[in-house]
């Protein structure tokens, strides 16, 4: 980290670098910051890069900043760290000081015993708290102000396919309830432990990648690099996990792994385009916090963002309570997902209370903390009892879904074969509390190279 000793200049001038690596000045509209925030240098090259972008509509480059502002070398430097850090630090520190100094000026009122300087006092420490509270919060809109804005969203909405505007997963059903993994969604698949949800969110994972067409990344906190990648070769290539596990691969599946493995590597040395866009992996080794992700987000670029283990992450002080760790990791997941304009998708755990084998349970049970269900756009839970593990089957039931109705799902669950279509329609769970029993209409999507999963 390039910030230290509490210096406010080398704090500013990372969000500089980092503003004009973005080449947007969203970090800045989102903390709503001002040159008053920035000092010494960092002030002159703040008001350098507004005045230029509201001179050019752009943010000039790292020359021209270096050109027309005199900087010290000590502040020249590129920023690791992603933007929203800067942005937040400079904005707490701003916020700091603006507290210590009416707090100051309320401990002089009330020594003086001066009651109407105490209550002007005092109305300017809550203003301060205000003021920072609304620079997280977003900007406020006027609802008669932005009708332009909702009928292109309705335009959007009419244009697309069934509704669905976001990322499709493998399940119709599902998609049908909740429109697909839309930006800025944070959804958390919850099960018991050893119950299967890094495959599913894998499962989701590659499909997005194969047959949407995005470029994924995936955070494990709980797997090495080798397993995601030999569970990712399973799905794509169809291979039996536990046969690819051991080296025990019979010779046609073996040869179809191997070929498929050879194109990828002859296009990446011709220099051909992949047949699938990219899917980034990292692991708990380089990431350890919410600024980790959103920086691996940036790195990559991508469409969408699993993290598995969400819970691991490392949010607060060693002193932090377990609780409070897991709640500021997920409401760090929820914010990157609304400032990057992505779906992140995170699996976290039910509590002790809920048995392996068990075939319901609420998001009162999910483990840690009440955050994950209450700042989830979608929770689906993952239910298989003794008959559903011996029929390759597991339920997909959804506990909250805040644009649609709860569903529920049967679906294939074979990791041998890699088979997790539907089997059946979607169950309402507001008719049926109980859970549905899977029947009805429903299927898979087509798979025209009959090679990639499902």
């Amino acid at each position: 980290m390039v910030v230290g000793g509490g210096n406010v200049s080398k704090l500013g001038m990372g969000l500089c670098w980092s503003l004009l690596r973005d080449g947007t000045l969203d970090a800045v509209q989102d903390c709503a910051l001002t040159a008053e925030m920035f000092r010494g240098e960092a002030r002159d090259a703040f008001e350098f890069l507004l005045e230029h972008f509201r001179a050019h509509g752009v943010l000039p480059n790292r020359d021209t900043l270096l050109e027309d502002v005199g900087i010290d070398p000590e502040f020249d430097f590129d920023p690791v760290e992603p933007t929203s850090y800067y942005a937040t630090k400079v904005r707490e520190r701003w916020a700091l000081t603006a507290q210590r100094a009416v707090l100051k000026e309320f401990a002089e009122a009330i020594e003086a015993k001066d009651p109407e300087q105490v209550h002007d006092v005092a109305c300017r420490v809550v203003q301060v708290g205000l003021d920072n509270l609304d620079s997280i919060r977003g900007t406020l809109v006027d609802i008669n102000k932005t009708a332009p804005e909702r009928l292109a969203f309705y335009a959007e909405l009419k244009a697309a396919d069934g509704g669905i505007r976001g990322i499709r997963t493998p399940w119709a059903p599902i998609d049908a309830e909740t429109g697909g993994l839309k930006k800025e969604d944070l959804v958390s698949i919850v099960a018991r432990l050893g119950v299967g949800k890094t495959w599913l969110a894998l499962v989701i994972a590659q499909f997005a990648r194969v047959f949407e067409r995005k470029k994924v990344g995936i955070i494990s906190m709980e797997m090495a690099r080798t397993s995601l990648q030999l569970r990712l070769d399973a799905l794509e290539y169809g291979l039996p996990y536990r046969d690819l596990l051991h080296g025990e691969l019979d010779t046609e599946t073996e040869d179809r792994y191997l070929t498929g493995l050879a194109d990828v590597q002859r296009r990446l040395v011709e220099n051909e385009p992949p047949e699938h866009p990219g899917l980034h992996i990292a692991t708990g080794g380089r990431v350890k916090n919410v600024a980790d992700c959103e920086m691996f987000v940036q790195e990559t670029g991508i469409d969408l963002l699993v993290v598995d283990g969400a819970y691991l992450l490392q949010e607060g002080g060693k002193n932090t309570p377990r609780h409070e760790r897991v709640e500021m990791a997920v409401r760090g997941l929820k914010r990157l997902a609304q400032k990057r304009k992505i779906p992140v998708v995170q699996t976290v755990q039910f509590n002790r209370t809920v048995r392996t084998g068990a075939t319901s349970a609420g998001s009162e049970s999910i483990g840690h903390t009440d955050a994950i269900g209450q700042d989830s756009d979608v929770v689906i839970a993952m239910f298989q009892d003794e008959n559903m593990r011996a029929g390759n089957q597991m339920n997909l039931r959804m506990l909250k879904n805040r644009e649609g109705r709860p569903a529920e799902l049967l679906v294939n669950w074979d990791l041998v074969l890699m088979q997790f279509d539907p089997l059946g329609g979607a169950s309402d769970l507001r008719a049926d509390d109980g859970g549905g029993d899977g029947g009805g209409g429903g299927g898979g999507r087509d798979n025209p190279d009959n090679r990639v999963l499902f």
